[in-house]
């Protein structure tokens, strides 16, 4: 079983996420956006140590210079002017897919969950990531803060002390499923998934895509449809 490093190993309110992405935006450089940040999160979270690794997701969530991901921040940026707020979900969805496996895996086993039933258990997530990963001692915890976070973005709700159940969340704004759909791509094994499997994806549980995949593939630049030998359709990550 492979040791990992977590990343996503703090809550992280919507509210922070959305002043980290729109201070993403700023011309300043980021030594100064990350003292920004920290110093906002001070008056939100208690103690300095709590404050530094919260800044530390939403610094990679949002504030990193990564040129892997750069186009996808960009895009987001762009994007942001013409979203709704409430929409911000989307961009948080996708830059926490690409950056932190753990979350990425976690969101897996959660929609797997739900696609067998309406409501889930915390320790059923944690059981499954335990039975993937070997920093036992952390798994609980950071699946929690995962948890715990989806609560507060509101695709998530308790149902109980130990039982959570899906809020869907429905958008029609085709440009962002465009920017999530190219994420999820990017972010998957070979960076390609099945065409027919984009529907119920379990690391998209929250989202929906219906008979509007084939035109949103046909307007990115970044992924394509391809069909291999045994006839089956495939969206990959490769410019057009």
């Amino acid at each position: 079983m492979p040791q990992y490093l977590v990343g996503f190993d703090r809550f992280v309110a919507l509210e922070w996420a959305n002043y980290a992405f729109e201070l993403s935006s700023c011309k300043d450089s980021q030594v100064a956006k990350v003292s920004q940040l920290k110093s906002w999160l001070s008056l939100r979270v208690s103690g300095k140590d709590a404050t530094r690794k919260t800044a530390n997701v939403l610094t990679r969530l949002w504030l990193d210079e990564n040129p892997d991901v750069a186009y996808f921040h960009d895009e987001a940026v762009k994007l942001r002017f013409d979203a709704k707020k409430s929409d911000f979900i989307f961009f948080h969805w996708g830059m926490a897919l690409l950056a932190f496996p753990f979350f990425l895996e976690t969101c897996t086993q959660i929609g797997r969950l739900i696609l067998l039933q309406s409501k889930f258990a915390r320790r059923e997530v944690q059981v499954r990531m335990a039975e993937k990963y070997s920093n036992q001692g952390t798994v609980p915890r950071s699946v929690d803060r995962v948890l715990q976070s989806l609560v507060d973005w509101r695709v998530l709700e308790r149902l109980s002390q130990q039982e959570l159940g899906l809020k869907k969340y429905l958008s029609s704004d085709l440009l962002l499923k465009k920017w999530l759909l190219e994420c999820v791509v990017f972010s998957a094994p070979h960076k390609r998934i099945p065409l027919q499997g984009i529907y119920k994806m379990p690391a998209l549980f929250p989202f929906e895509y219906n008979g509007d995949v084939g035109q949103i593939v046909g307007s990115s630049a970044k992924v394509k449809i391809e069909r291999d030998g045994n006839n089956s359709e495939y969206i990959v990550w490769g410019d057009n």
